[in-house]
């Protein structure tokens, strides 16, 4: 989407990372943003592009390790090719 202001600019909205420097824009010019039509063109929900716009970019989701991963190792030589493998299972009917 682009928007000509009056300081003879253009500014085209390409990613969410633009939404900041949009509303600095559009609030010097008095501007209000569609959101529904960002959205079609940034192929977001128009609520996740008006988050963006009022609070910024988010901080980037922290990657929290597994909780097997401390047991890796373990599984690999359960599962590898060495070790006997031999599965019991019941069968239960009712």
């Amino acid at each position: 989407m682009q928007y000509v202001y009056g300081i003879n600019s253009l500014f085209t909205v390409t990613s969410l990372l633009d939404l900041p420097i949009l509303r600095d824009i559009l609030e010097a010019c008095n501007l209000k943003p569609n959101y529904s039509l960002l959205g079609r063109e940034l192929d977001y929900d128009r609520r996740s592009i008006k988050s963006h716009y009022e609070n910024g970019t988010p901080d980037p989701h922290r990657h929290k390790p597994s909780m097997i991963d401390k047991f890796y190792d373990i599984i690999q030589t359960l599962l590898s090719e060495d070790t006997p493998q031999q599965f019991y299972y019941k069968r239960v009917l009712w």
